[in-house]
């Protein structure tokens, strides 16, 4: 049994959340370092590699959590934005809910 662990981000230094969910993804595909950056930080390295512009990030706090997360995408006021976790997190309650109602029928 694996526990989500605190990790430090390599680049701006903030503490993040290496989920359970996410050490059995590296634990699937046979990665054995720890990740070095969170999400934010990760994202904008894709970005830099690629050669895309920074400028089409964008920084939000999150609706449900009020974490500051970065999207690349400029956010409306008309819809909610999420960090990664509570995307995760309402993914997987609206696939369960989807699962569970082609049960119920």
């Amino acid at each position: 049994m694996t526990f989500d662990k605190n990790l430090v981000c390599h680049e701006c230094q903030k503490l993040f959340v290496f989920s359970e969910g996410e050490q059995q993804f590296f634990e699937q595909r046979g990665l054995t370092n720890l990740p070095k950056r969170c999400a934010n930080c990760r994202l904008s390295a894709k970005f830099r590699r690629n050669g895309e512009n920074l400028d089409n990030l964008h920084k939000i706090d999150c609706t449900t959590c009020g974490a500051l997360t970065v999207v690349p995408f400029k956010p409306s006021e008309e819809r909610p934005v999420y960090c990664r976790a509570c995307f995760m997190k309402i993914r997987e309650e609206a696939a369960d809910k989807d699962s569970f109602s082609e049960i119920a029928v």
